[in-house]
Formats: structure tokens, C-alpha cells, sequence
């Protein structure tokens, strides 16, 4: 690879570390200036550099490579998507990360990963909703198509297929079947269940 071809990556693989353990990106202007100083005499190390803002660039990179990789396989293989809304109070949205399941035939196995994360600055109305995740497949190129599952909370603006975002998405691939959460059906059962047993006070 020459000088040049090892020091990038080297910082590929600095980047994706920092990614790995969730290390902030500000720590990378730390270890190069570390770098330097505990290997003055090293050429590679000295023309070493890649902080915070090249570090920032280099996930971006990544990100878009990944999420290519993963859309592709998504136009041509049946695939699964799970969401829910979260809300962001400090920027007043919600947010509706979409995580897919799909079959990698470069992996040779079934992965799970987050596509996006989009956000909605509306209500989080049933048609809303299914607007939003209308939108991001349009943007990605994804076809409705080849999406056979959906997984999301059990209520009823998600699941109902009159008025609820299961019965827009429907019109999308009227082969859509809503799988659900089971750990939303485990925790309702479990605080039904908590509130008939008797609590005994000791003193």
C-alpha cells in the first residue's frame, strides 16, 4: 500500500474502533497528538493526522457504504423491518430508528441492522407515521415489494388496519403481515399481572 495506504487505514480501523466502544470522536485529536509525541522519530506517525473532523468525515464514509450494501440486498431479497416512535424533547420531534432484517448472500446469513433514522416533527398520527416510513423507502429506492414483515408496538395507531399505519402500509404491499412486538404484549401482561398481587409492608 506505500506510506499513504497504511496511515489511512490505520485510521479506518482507529475509526471504526472508536464506533466499536463508543468512544467520543474528540478523543481522536487526543491519540494523534499522543502519537506524535511517543513516536517522534516515526515518519508514518508523524505525518499521521486525523482528529476529530477527519474522523467525523471517515464514519460518514462508512456509514454511506454500509447503508448502500444494505439497501442493495434490501431491492432484491425479501426483508423484515421493526420501528418505534421515541420522542426527543430537547428538539421536539420523534424519532422512528428502522431496523431490517435481511438475508446477506455476501455473509451467507440473515443480518439485523439500522437502516435510518428518520425523524418526525408532526403529530404522531397513523397517517403521519406511515408517511414517514413511505418517505424513507422512496428515498432509498427500497421496493414495498419485497418488504413481508413489520414489527412494531401493539397499539392500535400502529397495528390497526383501518385507521393505523399497518392499513396505509398495507396499500404499499397488501402481503404485509404485522408480526407485532412480543415484548410489548410480555410487559402489559406483566403489569396486569403485578397489580393483583398482594404487597406486604414490613416494618
Amino acid at each position: 500500500f506505500g506510506n499513504n495506504g497504511v496511515i489511512v487505514i490505520f485510521q479506518v480501523l482507529f475509526t471504526c474502533f472508536l464506533l466499536e466502544y463508543n468512544i467520543p470522536f474528540s478523543a481522536a485529536d487526543h491519540f494523534e497528538s499522543l502519537m506524535k509525541f511517543t513516536f517522534p522519530k516515526s515518519k508514518e506517525v508523524m505525518s499521521y493526522a486525523s482528529g476529530r473532523t477527519k474522523t467525523t468525515i471517515l464514519v460518514h464514509e462508512l456509514a454511506s457504504h454500509f447503508t448502500k450494501h444494505r439497501t442493495d440486498a434490501m431491492k432484491t431479497v425479501p426483508f423484515c423491518i421493526a420501528t418505534d416512535g421515541g420522542n426527543d424533547r430537547a428538539m421536539e420531534l420523534t424519532l422512528y430508528p428502522i431496523l431490517v432484517t435481511y438475508f446477506d448472500k455476501s455473509a451467507s446469513q440473515i443480518q439485523t441492522s439500522l437502516l435510518s433514522d428518520p425523524s418526525l416533527n408532526k403529530d404522531s398520527t397513523d397517517h403521519n407515521t406511515a408517511g414517514l416510513l413511505i418517505e424513507e423507502f422512496l428515498n432509498f429506492g427500497i421496493p414495498w415489494k419485497n418488504c413481508i414483515g413489520i414489527t412494531t408496538d401493539n397499539a392500535n395507531v400502529m397495528i390497526g388496519t383501518t385507521n393505523g399505519v399497518m392499513g396505509y402500509l398495507s396499500e404499499q404491499q397488501p402481503e404485509l403481515i404485522n408480526i407485532g412486538c412480543p415484548c410489548h404484549l410480555v410487559n402489559l401482561a406483566a403489569e396486569k399481572g403485578a397489580k393483583t398481587l398482594s404487597v406486604l409492608k414490613i416494618c
